[in-house]
């Protein structure tokens, strides 16, 4: 025994200490997570969880990233409320990329309040095609482009007229591809042509 406070004795051989009032007040989770789970499905990915239990519970934000750091939501799926049985959810993202994708959850309590899950990775190069754009329909400013053992260097943009358009191709740190047109495409269809592949049709609005 030490002595810790004012009613504490002398005798350091025996002594007591105190201890002022403590709360012990609990700390409940609105949700309780079982798994958050990624498989791919052809040329998308499904994401699947399970929560045992739910309090005051609003919805989900499904969220993607290609770099871990910077996620972006991409669906919101909502929460059963109040649940003390397990409750099973899904999304499909049907965006996916060549590279590591990375997802994660924002769950929303009914009061504002959000909490993550874990951080999951999958990759899935052979199961993406060949050659894919996105958006599409597309603003004409920014392509981004799913290529799957591909030179980038290969593709050209046409006009239905056949006329080629110009454009770069821009590779961030994050392994996106992006085909910025040296001028913004105007309203119309356009098509991305690649040695061996099917052409792709990008609409611009």
């Amino acid at each position: 025994m030490f002595g810790n406070g004012p009613l504490a004795g002398s005798n350091p051989n025996l002594q007591g200490f105190t201890i002022g009032h403590m709360d012990w007040s609990g700390v409940v989770l609105p949700v309780e997570l079982a798994y958050f789970r990624a498989k791919p499905i052809g040329s998308v990915v499904q994401l699947t969880w399970e929560t045992t239990s739910e309090r005051n519970a609003s919805y989900f934000s499904v969220e993607h990233s290609l770099n871990v750091s910077d996620f972006t939501p991409i669906g919101r799926v909502m929460a059963s409320g109040d649940a003390t049985r397990p409750q099973f959810y899904s999304f499909v993202d049907d965006q996916s990329h060549q590279m590591t994708n990375y997802y994660r959850l924002q769950q929303v309590d009914r009061d504002g309040s959000k909490h993550y899950s874990k951080i999951i990775a999958l990759r899935h190069d052979n199961r993406l095609p060949d050659l894919a754009v996105y958006p599409n329909p597309s603003d004409g400013h920014s392509v981004g482009l799913q290529c799957n053992e591909l030179d980038p260097a290969t593709l050209q943009l046409t006009d239905l007229t056949g006329q080629k358009i110009a454009f770069r191709l821009v590779e961030p740190t994050t392994g996106q591809i992006r085909l910025i047109p040296q001028k913004p495409l105007k309203t119309g269809v356009y098509i991305l042509h690649a040695p061996g592949l099917k052409a792709v049709h990008l609409l611009v609005q």
